[in-house]
């Protein structure tokens, strides 16, 4: 499912097998002010494409082949804040959601949200193209 359609990209939540849409529960979970904030990451890199994103504090290449939304937020019930990233990669002209995760700390990603990832996109794929 389609979150935002721009002159340049597709963003979508990955769908799994199973129906479930890891990125898209995670975003539901998020306070209005947050979920908007990223909205606006999302139409701006739909439009303008991933070379011209507009803060590399918000959108950036993590580790190839993954990029991540990235901004600070919390949830609706105000329970979290922090750190939020949203891993994606790219296909063709999508740009495709894997999961969200709250970040901990100054550290680099777990590797547990990388395998994650990789089992998100490797199953995506395989539903979606004959590309794995």
């Amino acid at each position: 499912m389609c979150i935002v359609v721009g002159q340049r990209h597709s963003i979508l939540f990955a769908e799994l097998a199973d129906g479930s849409t890891p990125g898209r529960e995670f975003f539901g979970s998020l306070a209005e002010e947050t979920r908007a904030k990223f909205l606006s990451y999302f139409k701006h890199v739909a439009d303008n494409g991933k070379g011209a994103a507009f803060n590399s504090r918000r959108f950036r290449r993590e580790r190839k082949p993954y990029y991540a939304f990235k901004n600070k937020g919390r949830t609706k019930n105000k329970s979290k804040r922090g750190m939020i990233r949203f891993p994606c990669f790219c296909h063709k002209e999508l740009i495709i959601i894997t999961h969200g995760f709250w970040k901990p700390g100054q550290r680099k990603w777990p590797e547990t949200e990388y395998t994650r990832a990789e089992g998100i996109r490797k199953e995506w794929l395989k539903l979606n193209t004959s590309d794995v």
